[in-house]
């Protein structure tokens, strides 16, 4: 592959739009796969994780012995720093796998140190050492309780739940604990918020974001109770509330949350519409434990492609 065409990002494939019908937990077929270079051919018998760097004891692991170590589980979402209006880079999970300060501790990594997580296809990532050793965050080798699909970073994966998936580096090889200050010179940071004037900023946590998944864009409804549907999330706390409005943002109206509110995870929301005859504008918009709010329309200072959590319109017509 050419230079040029592995610095882009390749959508290798996608479930399409978030649709009304969508499971809370997606099939492990119907995940968004997001890739930056080709699919590496990995085997079991030869596959071997290795911590090393900044550490005390060099580890060199085998998928028998993430196995053998305390698993845990941990429900998460993953969502593209690039997922635009049609929801369509975005999927929940069930990830079992052992935590990352679990292995960090048993190579005797520093403390302070930031971590690269490099895939067995060349991608790497440079990850705060705190996010590394947060609770949360997994070297997973399930999804949904069987063995991650080739696709999806067979035969281990890193999970940082409530961060953009393009830290959680797939094809999992190598984790560096660096020294503190530590830049290796041949790592290119890139996923950076560019805003005029401004030096860049690197993306993390997931934005409040929420999608309309019925009806869909150009509708042509009858004048009756119509539902208005979607889903909800965000990276930091968790959804407080969702409303909803039919005149493009005039008049917004209360939305009911009807999954569980848990870290990490999408919720469906649901609202009752009395569809009158005419053009209507639908918007969406969610508000988190942080006090975070979707904003109505994207950040005109803004000049990259990341973060796009504007409240997106559904125009339909009711006849």
């Amino acid at each position: 592959m050419s230079s040029a065409l592995s610095r882009r990002q390749l959508l290798i494939g996608a479930a399409g739009a978030l649709s009304a019908e969508q499971p809370d937990v997606t099939q492990a077929d119907q995940f968004f796969v997001r890739d930056h270079f080709e699919e590496p051919d990995l085997s079991l018998a030869t596959w071997k994780l290795r911590i090393e760097g900044n550490v005390a004891h060099p580890l060199e692991l085998t998928i028998s012995d993430l196995l053998e170590s305390p698993a845990t589980q941990q429900e998460s979402l993953l969502e593209c720093a690039g997922n635009g209006e049609s929801g369509a880079a975005v999927s929940m999970g069930i990830w079992q796998g052992v935590p990352m300060f679990t292995l960090l501790k048993m190579a005797g990594a520093d403390a302070t140190g930031d971590v690269l997580l490099e895939g067995a296809e060349g991608y790497l990532r440079i990850v705060p050492g705190k996010k590394c050793r947060a609770p949360e965050s997994l070297i997973a080798i399930k999804l949904n309780g069987r063995f991650l699909p080739r696709r999806n970073g067979f035969p281990a994966r890193v999970i940082l739940p409530g961060w953009y998936g393009m830290d959680s580096v797939k094809w999992l090889q190598r984790i560096t604990v660096l020294k503190p200050r530590e830049r290796p010179r041949s790592h290119d940071q890139f996923y950076t918020r560019l805003r005029k004037d401004q030096p860049p900023y690197r993306i993390t946590s997931i934005l409040v974001k929420s999608l309309i998944s019925y009806p869909t864009n150009e509708a042509k409804l009858v004048a009756a109770v119509h539902p208005v549907s979607g889903y909800a999330w965000t990276g930091d706390g968790v959804i407080r509330r969702v409303q909803v409005s039919v005149d493009g943002g005039k008049i917004w109206s209360a939305a009911k949350l009807e999954t569980p509110v848990r870290p990490f995870t999408w919720v469906r929301w649901f609202y009752s519409w009395q569809a009158q005859p005419g053009e209507h504008i639908l918007l969406s918009r969610a508000e988190d434990s942080a006090g975070n709010r979707q904003p109505l329309a994207r950040d005109s200072e803004r000049l990259d492609s990341y973060e796009l959590n504007w409240c997106a319109p559904v125009r339909c017509s009711v006849g």
